[in-house]
């Protein structure tokens, strides 16, 4: 059985305390490409896309620290069951 339950968090001090964020050595960049759906009733074809590549990121406080671990565990967005929504985060070495 599934329960919806509202996500009550409030999110706005993360937003804020992202603003801290510095972003080093920036390669990421937009990329489409288009899927077509093999479901015999609805072949369709579907642009999808998203940010690939990789960035270096600075004084990052915990609380965003936190969003950007989660994110990489759940793996969360639009088209994540296509691969969209991964990202991994590494330690500064």
């Amino acid at each position: 059985m599934y329960i919806h339950v509202p996500w009550e968090v409030d999110y706005r001090p993360a937003i804020a305390a992202a603003q801290q964020v510095t972003v080093e050595d920036d390669t990421t960049r937009w990329v489409d490409w288009e899927r077509t759906s093999t479901h015999p009733s609805k072949r369709q074809s579907m642009v999808l896309g998203g940010l690939v590549g990789a960035a270096t990121l600075r004084n990052v406080p915990p609380v965003v620290r936190s969003f950007l671990l989660a994110a990489s565990v759940v793996h969360a967005g639009k088209s994540c069951v296509f691969g969209h929504g991964w990202i991994e985060v590494r330690p500064l070495r």
